[in-house]
């Protein structure tokens, strides 16, 4: 199982979902991109490499 959090959690409350479920719904193609759907694992090093990006684009606008 695995639990489900969105950052809207007045509007979407946690859920518990089956692992198998849950791959089988991000493992579909995005139309817009032509894409599959993914995934983030968080850690102190994409952290890191975030906001270095978000300083370069935020330094780049007027």
């Amino acid at each position: 199982m695995a639990l489900i959090l969105d950052v809207a959690r007045f509007k979407y409350p946690p859920h518990w979902v089956p692992v198998p479920l849950l791959w089988e719904a991000m493992n579909t193609i995005d139309e817009a991109t032509g894409l599959h759907r993914g995934y983030i694992i968080p850690h102190s090093y994409s952290v890191i490499y975030l906001d270095f990006h978000y300083k370069l684009l935020t330094s780049a606008l007027p």
